[in-house]
C-alpha cells in the first residue's frame, strides 16, 4: 500500500480527464479512506459467518488486488517500453515550507484516526458484551467511513477552510472521547467516532490538495510517496507509544494523555492557520 499510493495519486491527476487537481484530489482522499474502512467491516463479515476465519479475507483481498492489477495496463503514461527503477520519495527545495504544513496536517489527521482504529473494536465489543466480530470490524471502520461520506460535501470549501474545519472537529472528537471517563453514555462514543471522522476527512482532504497544487509535474510521485510516507510514519508511531505507555500507567491514562497532546496540537496548528 505504501509503495503503491503515492504513484496511483498521482496517476490519478494524470487521468483526470479536464486536468482538475483539485477532483483527482477529492477522488484520492475519498478512495483511500473509503476503502479503509470498509475493508475491517468486509473483514469482520467474513470472519464472523463465513468458513475459515484466518483465510478467507485474505484470499478475497488477493482476487481484489488481481482485479485492480488487472487495470493497470490501461493507466495513462504508459510508454512501450517500461524501465523499472525504484526511486526515492523527493521534496524539491521550492515547495518544502507548504509541503511540510500538508504532511503535519494529514499526520495528525491519521495519528487520530489510528488510535481510534486501533481501540474502538475492543471498546464497543466490551461495552455491548459481545464477540461478534462484524461488530468489532463495524465500529472500526466507521470513523473512516465517516471520513469518506463527508468529503464529497467538503469538497465545496477552499483547502484552507476544509483544514480548518477538519482540525476544530478533530478536537472536539478526542475531546468527547476523553470525557468518557467521566460519562459512560452509550451514545457518546459514537459521537465521538463520528465527529473525528469527519474532521478526519476534511483535514486529510485538504492536505491531499494542497500536495497535489504544489508538487511539480515532473515530480508529483515523487513529492506524492513523500507525503504519504510521513502520513504512514504517523499512523503508526502514535499506536506504539500509547502501548508503550499504557504499560507504565494503564491503558486510559495513556489514551487520555495522547488525546490531549492531540487536542493541543490541533488548537495550535489552527492559530498557526490563521490569517
Amino acid at each position: 500500500m505504501g509503495a503503491a499510493s503515492g504513484a496511483l495519486t498521482a496517476g490519478l491527476v494524470r487521468a483526470e480527464p479536464d486536468g482538475d487537481r483539485e477532483r483527482a484530489s477529492a477522488v484520492a482522499s475519498i478512495a483511500l479512506c473509503g476503502g479503509a474502512g470498509l475493508g475491517p467491516m468486509l473483514a469482520g463479515a467474513l470472519a464472523q459467518y463465513a468458513p475459515a476465519p484466518r483465510v478467507l479475507c485474505y484470499v478475497v483481498e488477493t482476487g481484489l488486488l488481481a482485479l485492480a492489477l488487472s487495470g493497470a495496463p490501461t493507466l495513462p503514461g504508459r510508454t512501450a517500453r517500461v524501465r523499472w527503477r525504484p526511486a526515492r520519495p523527493r521534496v524539491p527545495a521550492a515547495i518544502r515550507r507548504p509541503f511540510l504544513a500538508a504532511a503535519s496536517m494529514s499526520a495528525l489527521a491519521w495519528a487520530v484516526a489510528a488510535l481510534f482504529l486501533t481501540l474502538t473494536p475492543a471498546y464497543t465489543t466490551s461495552l455491548l458484551r459481545t464477540h461478534d466480530l462484524l461488530v468489532a470490524g463495524l465500529s472500526s471502520g466507521l470513523l473512516l467511513l465517516t471520513a469518506a461520506c463527508v468529503q464529497p460535501a467538503g469538497a465545496r470549501l477552499g483547502q484552507r477552510r476544509a483544514r480548518r474545519a477538519g482540525l476544530v472537529l478533530l478536537a472536539l472528537g478526542s475531546t468527547i472521547v476523553i470525557c468518557l471517563r467521566w460519562i459512560p453514555w452509550l451514545p457518546l462514543p459514537l459521537a465521538g467516532v463520528v465527529v473525528a471522522g469527519s474532521g478526519q476527512g476534511l483535514a486529510f482532504m485538504g492536505a491531499v490538495r494542497q500536495v497535489n497544487e504544489i508538487a511539480p509535474d515532473g515530480s508529483r510521485a515523487g513529492v506524492l510517496s513523500a507525503f504519504y510516507l510521513v502520513t504512514y510514519v504517523a499512523e503508526a508511531l502514535p499506536v506504539i507509544v500509547v502501548g508503550l505507555l499504557a504499560n507504565h500507567v494503564g491503558l486510559e491514562p495513556a489514551v487520555d494523555a495522547f488525546l490531549a497532546v492531540a487536542v493541543t496540537a490541533c488548537l495550535c496548528a489552527l492559530f498557526a492557520s490563521r490569517d
